[in-house]
């Protein structure tokens, strides 16, 4: 055999085992359902028109928000308990089953207290959308439960199957919605939460043996929910940031405005994707960080790069139109401008977000929850102040600013840290502070932020 023929040999094989390592199968499992999710919407973009794919964004905001505020916030505690029960007492993990299903369920009620509540003030158009929203929610947050367990588990195979399945049945859905005659907007909704049902379904039946034993202690459910309160605060400030702004031009300036400026965000959400990708390689390496000489390196390693891939971006100022024009067609000609406005806040925040992992090393995660709270506030005042006079373009302008607001303070934030202080020693694995899992999320990342 040549040795040309070996090394490909070996190369192969490197490959292979690289492909089955559990944080690529993993990231590949975010990413298709990233893909997914955006081939789905520039579907219903083209499918439905700017009003309806507007009311359709306006639905998947309000699923996402909900689901926070029960679901996804909270799992990374899940993961955290279960796995320490499966180490030191194998007994109990069903325990925190149980007690996820328990808090799930006591949080339900405010959520849908705090939808319906808004939803009140709305056009009746809005409220339906709310209300299915809230529905689909609630079997979102058991699906990602499963996901939380199963990667305590480490059964980062059926992780990773699960993953993309509820995008994928959507996306498969779509051609026979439409030889049905069917494809509209409500249909495309009821799918969405049917399909997380069934996701739970699925994924309950995965953890069958769990649920079997599976016990309610109310000690549990307030660990739970110590340990989760800056996961889900930190999430929810990010979210409401940068999705905000449909909803709120919806009921302000009507759906089509909606619709466009959500074409020219899912245009520019790959940058975000990105992050999130950056934000769940460096985790582990930034968690054995010891030294502040390592910490400096790891900023003047990683700074480069994100300025190199930063100035790149820039290239789709030039492009925006015609990039427009090929994905979404003529109707979208408006989402070109808002997608010039909004790449600077995406280019701070792929700029920043990894760089506030230096703030866990100190076990300081409320400084970037602070962060997020600021920047919310910052998006409020400026989305008060113009979108009544500019529309979507007066919405990129709030979202853009308040972006770079929270990047530049987690540039201050983390350049005091590096500056004044030194590393503090671990924190005791029974305290409440939540450094290990504010940034990772369900899936084993951060962003799913994010998306960050």
């Amino acid at each position: 055999m040549s040795m040309a023929s070996l090394l490909s040999i070996r190369l192969w094989r490197a490959l292979s085992m690289q492909a089955r390592h559990p944080a690529m199968l993993v990231f590949a499992a975010n990413m298709t359902r990233s893909g997914l999710a955006f081939l789905l919407g520039l579907v219903v973009a083209r499918g439905l028109g700017p009003a309806d794919f507007g009311l359709f964004t306006t639905f998947i905001v309000a699923t996402i928000l909900a689901h926070n505020l029960i679901g996804e916030g909270f799992d990374p505690g899940v993961v955290r308990f279960y796995a320490k029960c499966r180490d030191s007492d194998p007994a109990r993990a069903p325990m925190i089953l149980g007690s996820a299903i328990a808090m799930r369920g006591l949080l339900v009620i405010p959520m849908l207290l705090i939808v319906l509540g808004i939803a009140h003030w709305l056009a009746p158009a809005l409220r339906e959308v709310l209300q299915l929203a809230a529905l689909t929610a609630m079997a979102a947050s058991f699906a990602t439960l499963s996901l939380a367990v199963l990667q305590a588990r480490e059964r980062f195979v059926a992780y990773a199957l699960l993953t993309p399945l509820v995008n994928l049945l959507r996306l498969l859905s779509v051609p026979m919605l439409w030889l049905a005659g069917v494809f509209t907007l409500w249909s495309l909704m009821w799918t969405h939460a049917l399909f997380f049902a069934l996701a739970a379904v699925i994924g309950m039946r995965l953890l069958r043996e769990d649920l079997q034993q599976a016990r309610f202690e109310s000690t549990a459910v307030r660990q739970l929910f110590r340990f989760g309160k800056w996961t889900a605060l930190a999430n929810l400030s990010f979210l409401l940031q940068v999705n905000l702004a449909v909803p709120v031009l919806t009921q302000a300036k009507g759906a089509a405005q909606a619709g466009l400026y959500s074409a020219a965000a899912t245009l520019l959400l790959f940058i975000d994707q990105f992050t999130v990708a950056l934000l769940t390689v460096n985790l582990p390496s930034t968690s054995r960080i010891e030294t502040l000489a390592e910490l400096r390196a790891y900023v003047k390693r990683l700074a480069p790069r994100l300025v190199t891939v930063s100035l790149a971006l820039c290239l789709l100022v030039p492009l925006s139109d015609p990039v427009v024009a090929l994905v979404f067609g003529p109707a979208y000609a408006g989402s070109a401008e808002v997608m010039r406005v909004l790449l600077p806040g995406f280019i701070a925040t792929l700029l920043s977000h990894p760089l506030y992992l230096v703030l866990f090393s100190f076990d300081r995660p409320h400084w970037y929850t602070a962060s997020g709270l600021i920047a919310l506030a910052m998006w409020c005042a400026l989305a008060w102040w113009l979108v009544p006079a500019h529309g979507l373009v007066g919405a990129a302008w709030a979202t853009t600013g308040s972006r770079v607001l929270q990047a530049l303070m987690i540039f201050v934030m983390v350049r005091y840290t590096i500056a004044h202080r030194p590393i503090p020693h671990a924190p005791d694995t029974d305290s409440d502070s939540p450094t290990e899992t504010l940034l990772k999320p369900a899936s084993a990342q951060t962003e799913q932020a994010p998306r960050p």
